[in-house]
């Protein structure tokens, strides 16, 4: 993986073309689910119709993130555009958990007013046809996703992956309400809504640390201490604060190094430790380096773990 560059527009491919592939995916899944459900009467699948077509207006909401995302830095926004990307990430948490709620409603109006008659074949042709497609869908987000550390296309990879395994119980529901439980294929409909509330909460839990700047994780604080470490002159890294910009990191650390060096010496020491940042940590789009000058007995050293 190149390093990135704050100064340069990210490429739009392929993080925008899964984007994109989700849009349409959904969009059409969603009709042909809805088609199905209401012609065989089967309120699970109705209910994860709305759901699918509800993740259509997701995708076309984390499409325009991932647009946003990839331009580069101007006079208004000059750390970049990367936070569109965990925005997005918060609108589609948001839609989720609202899409749970309906979807637990209507599940529990249909445990009220049963249907008279148990779903039609055409039901669970349909509910194995969103098993695979939202499986394989979820399959090509989270790998793209993670590959180009992007949080709204992992956000909407984990949306999928909720979906498969909801539209598995759909299948499951309308099978037991043509084998004489009716009951069963609200009760799963009600599952689902469960499911999608949590994914719903974590996506957004998730979308408010990145845009809130939560501290990172050790691993990851580690990797960039021992990567300024490495530097000749750097002798501590006395505070280091990497934050999300969307699909890459900016970094903000203080290092010591000797007190007997020049300014411009220990300028030399900040760039060749924002050097060894970005080798080390290619998804670091930018590092602020600030020099104390630190005494070279052993005792006054200090370094983050």
């Amino acid at each position: 993986m190149d390093p990135v560059r704050l100064d340069k527009p990210l490429a739009p491919s392929p993080v925008v073309a899964a984007g994109a592939l989700a849009f349409a995916t959904n969009l059409i899944l969603g009709l042909v689910k809805l088609w199905a459900g209401r012609g065989a009467g089967s309120t699970a699948l109705v209910a994860d119709a709305f759901d699918t077509l509800a993740d259509g207006l997701k995708g076309a909401v984390v499409l325009g993130g991932l647009l946003i995302a990839r331009r580069p830095p101007d006079h208004d926004h000059p750390y970049g555009h990367g936070k569109a990307e965990s925005l997005a990430a918060l609108v589609v948490g948001v839609l989720v958990a609202g899409a749970g709620v309906q979807i637990g409603w209507q599940a529990l109006e249909a445990l009220r007013q049963p249907e008279p008659l148990p779903p039609g074949a055409v039901a669970l042709a349909a509910a194995l046809l969103s098993v695979g497609v939202k499986g394989g869908l979820a399959a090509v987000l989270l790998r793209v996703g993670r590959q180009h550390r992007s949080p709204a296309l992992e956000a909407s990879g984990r949306d999928a992956r909720a979906d498969a395994v909801a539209s598995l119980g759909v299948f499951a529901g309308v099978l037991g309400a043509r084998l004489g439980w009716p009951g069963l294929d609200p009760l799963v409909g009600l599952v689902i809504a469960l499911l999608v509330l949590r994914t719903g909460v974590a996506v957004t839990r998730g979308a408010v640390d990145e845009l809130m700047d939560r501290v990172a994780d050790p691993e990851l604080i580690h990797r960039l201490t021992q990567a300024a470490r490495s530097v000749g002159g750097c002798l501590a890294v006395e505070e280091i604060h990497p934050r999300p910009m969307g699909p890459y990191l900016v970094v903000d650390l203080v290092i010591g190094v000797p007190a007997h060096l020049t300014v411009q010496e220990g300028d030399r020491v900040a760039h060749r430790v924002e050097a060894a940042i970005r080798r080390g940590c290619p998804e670091v789009a930018q590092v602020m380096v600030h020099v104390n000058p630190v005494e070279t007995h052993p005792s006054c050293l200090e370094t983050v773990p």
